[in-house]
C-alpha cells in the first residue's frame, strides 16, 4: 500500500480529526512544493464512533434493542428493531455523517485557493432499502450511487447526471496535474464537465460486482438500465 508515497501513515480507525491533523501538518511542511495527499476517513462505517459533541444532533436515547452504543451488523442483524430503532441507526450514521463534513471542512481551509479537490467514496450504505444493512452485500443504487465531487483550476462548474465511475478518478486527477492519462482505463471528468464527451459518457457500458460479501454477484450498466 505505501509504494512509491514519500510519507504513508495508516492506523486502525482513526478519527477523521487525527487525519485531517495529519494532512495539514504535511501540506504546511512542505510550502511552495506540488504535492498530491489522499485523505482517507473511516467514520462512517460500522461501528459509529463519531464525538460526544455530535451524540443526539439527531439520534435519541439509545434502544433497548441494541445493547452498546459501538454497534456491528451481526448485532444489529440479530436484533428485533421497530421503525424507530432503525431510524436511531441512520440517525447515528448522519451524525457521522455531520462530524466527517466539519473535517473536510476544516481541512479544505487549510489548503491553497489553486487547489485541485476531488470528494469520492467508494461505496455507499444500505439502510432496509431492500431489506438489508450496513454494505458489500448486494449491488443496489443505494450502494452504487456514491458521492463524487470535483473542484479546481479548469473544472466547469455543474451537476452532471451521466454514469461514472471510480476507474475515472485516476484520469481525472492526471489531467488536473497537467499529466497523460490517455493509457488508463477511465476517462477525465473535465471531459463532461465542459460537454465535450458527455453522450461519450452516457454511452459507455460499464461492468460492477464482486462485493465484500459476495463475489458472485456481478452487474452491468449501459445509458440508464
Amino acid at each position: 500500500m505505501s509504494n512509491d508515497w514519500s510519507e504513508h501513515r495508516c492506523i486502525n480507525w482513526p478519527q477523521a480529526e487525527v487525519q485531517v491533523d495529519r494532512a495539514l501538518e504535511f501540506i504546511d511542511g512542505n510550502p511552495n512544493r506540488d504535492a498530491f495527499v489522499l485523505l482517507h476517513l473511516m467514520d462512517m462505517h460500522l461501528p459509529y464512533t463519531e464525538p460526544r459533541k455530535y451524540k443526539g444532533r439527531f439520534a435519541g436515547p439509545r434502544p433497548a434493542s441494541l445493547s452498546k452504543d459501538d454497534f456491528h451488523r451481526s448485532e444489529v442483524m440479530k436484533a428485533d428493531l421497530t421503525d424507530a430503532d432503525k431510524q436511531y441507526i441512520r440517525d447515528r450514521y448522519d451524525q457521522n455523517l455531520a462530524y466527517i463534513d466539519d473535517q473536510i471542512a476544516r481541512f479544505m481551509d487549510g489548503l491553497p485557493e489553486e487547489a485541485t479537490i476531488m470528494v469520492v467514496s467508494d461505496h455507499g450504505e444500505e439502510f432496509w432499502d431492500h431489506g438489508d444493512f450496513e454494505h458489500g452485500h448486494s449491488l443496489y443504487d443505494e450502494l452504487l450511487r456514491i458521492p463524487m465531487v470535483i473542484r479546481g483550476p479548469g473544472v466547469t462548474a455543474g451537476r452532471f447526471q451521466e454514469p461514472v465511475s471510480m476507474i475515472d478518478v485516476a484520469p481525472t486527477l492526471a489531467m488536473a496535474a497537467g499529466l497523460d492519462g490517455e493509457s488508463m482505463l477511465g476517462w477525465p471528468l473535465q471531459s463532461l464537465a465542459d460537454g465535450s464527451r458527455r453522450a461519450e459518457f452516457m454511452a459507455r457500458p460499464q461492468a460492477f460486482g464482486r462485493p465484500l460479501y459476495g463475489l458472485r454477484q456481478w452487474g452491468s450498466l449501459v445509458g440508464d438500465r
